[in-house]
């Protein structure tokens, strides 16, 4: 069984979703009762769907820090809480990019792992991933750390 290096993210993406999290419990209350005021039923119907989405908002960014991105046998697991998961091969790799092309990381042949935080690293691949992504763009809490594991790997960070 091989050692798994792990470089969590949570921490640049988690602070924006609780953000967005404390908007959705002020839209649930204010909104939702004044169309319960006027509609009880589409009122309470509303509510429960959005309180049911605040709930599973609470749970994906809590799995953020649960499932951090691994390093184990030659293949990175890249992810974005339990929303999305990818694994590539190292030999898979072409480049590891610290910079890129403006707009880049929302191409069509691009897959953002970093949801609404800016990326800081790019993955350059030889064979594009599902539906023809040829570049994945991830978020590391600690950058430094990822360049240096991914450098004794043979990668050169540009």
């Amino acid at each position: 069984m091989s050692d798994t290096e792990r470089f969590p993210y949570h921490q640049g993406i988690a602070p924006m979703m609780w953000a967005l999290f404390a908007l959705s419990l002020i839209e649930l209350v204010v909104v939702h009762i004044f169309v319960a005021l006027k509609w009880p039923v589409i009122g309470w119907t509303l509510t429960t769907i959005s309180a049911l989405g605040a709930i599973w908002l609470v749970w994906w960014i809590f799995s953020l820090k649960r499932l951090p991105h691994e390093l184990r046998d030659g293949a990175l697991t890249l992810r974005l809480g339990t929303l999305k998961s990818v694994e590539v091969a190292l030999d898979n790799v072409i480049a590891i990019k610290s910079t890129w092309e403006q707009g880049a990381h929302d191409d069509k042949a691009s897959l953002n792992l970093a949801a609404i935080a800016y990326p800081n690293r790019c993955l350059d691949l030889k064979e594009p991933i599902e539906k023809g992504k040829a570049r994945v763009f991830i978020r590391c809490d600690d950058p430094a750390s990822f360049d240096l594991i991914m450098r004794n790997h043979g990668f050169a960070i540009d």
